[in-house]
């Protein structure tokens, strides 16, 4: 799964170049529950802003991916605790921790390259605004969110001998 957060990451970045190139000097980058801009930035401050939070998350990422495998596994807080701790258990705890750690990761890669998306779209409109599907598209991101925390606790349920 880490592998594919990298993946995620690199084409974020790839994206987030050819948006900067088509972004006016002045972009709007901030907008209100009307859809409207209401905060500007210079186009490369834009760009460095996205680019420097998704840096930031994956750096936070690739930190919690190697503590889960270094810190003890006391440390974990898991459903199930007692089963998952036990030491016969722990390569598989530490393996499935890793692995949703990535997925939430690929997620909000994904959520910040339709933000830079949607950021370019509305900067094409005069005035800029952005169109109503883009709180949708919020609504989805955190669905996905309740449906990966669902998944992470059936995950860790203790199995059927």
């Amino acid at each position: 799964m880490r592998y594919l957060y990298y993946i995620a990451f690199v084409l974020y970045l790839i994206e987030t170049v050819f948006i900067y190139q088509s972004l006016p000097i002045r972009v709007a980058s901030h907008f209100g529950l009307d859809g409207m801009a209401d905060g500007w930035m210079m186009k490369g401050e834009y760009a460095l802003a996205m680019v420097a939070v998704a840096a930031a998350w994956t750096v936070i990422m690739l930190l919690f991916d190697f503590l889960v495998y270094i810190l003890p596994v006391t440390t974990l807080n898991v459903p199930n605790a007692a089963y998952w701790k036990q030491p016969e258990n722990q390569p598989t705890l530490r393996r499935k921790t890793s692995s949703f750690l990535c997925e939430l990761g690929i997620y909000v890669i994904v959520l910040l390259a339709f933000v830079n998306y949607s950021v370019l779209q509305a900067n094409k409109k005069n005035p800029p605004r952005l169109d109503e599907y883009e709180n949708i598209a919020i609504i989805i991101f955190f669905v996905l969110i309740a449906l990966w925390l669902v998944r992470m606790f059936l995950a860790f349920r203790v199995p059927k001998k």
